[in-house]
């Protein structure tokens, strides 16, 4: 729940928040006196700075994002920071292998996703223009077959 903290108004907060505080029962105990605080400091919040809304938007990941490549953009991410905190040649040039490794992973996975749905795509669409030529041949047997039988 995300709350707009730094847009409360303190002039009229702080005079509401200390006639609630004295109202509180000073002869309760001290746990129910933190229960009764954490009730009213939640009703203040919930009118001078109200939960906001926010909308996200899930997307499915890529069908090639498999779970090496996630470790390897993880390592890939741990070996950049470590390069940036202490700019050493071997720093360098461990990030520049993994990073490396990471994007030919992603090429040749992106590769075996679009080539795997070119070739499912092709399947039906042979079928379909296989079918098409059968269902064309019938259409020319039964036009020629109807203008026999009007002659």
């Amino acid at each position: 729940m995300q709350r707009r903290i730094k847009a409360i108004d303190s002039t009229s907060f702080g005079p509401v928040l200390q006639g609630m505080l004295n109202s509180l029962d000073q002869s309760r105990t001290a746990d129910q006196l933190a229960q009764d605080f954490s009730h009213l400091s939640t009703a203040l919040m919930h009118v001078y700075a109200p939960p906001r809304e926010s909308l996200q938007t899930i997307r499915p990941r890529k069908p090639w994002f498999n779970l090496e490549i996630k470790f390897l953009k993880r390592s890939a991410r741990k070996m950049e920071k470590a390069w940036q905190q202490e700019p050493t040649q071997t720093n360098w040039i461990n990030y520049k292998l993994v990073r490396n490794q990471y994007k030919n992973a992603i090429k040749s996975e992106k590769r075996k996703v679009i080539s795997e749905r070119i070739v499912r795509a092709q399947v039906p669409r042979n079928f379909m223009e296989s079918s098409g030529l059968l269902q064309e041949q019938h259409r020319t047997t039964h036009f020629q077959q109807v203008k026999l039988q009007i002659n």
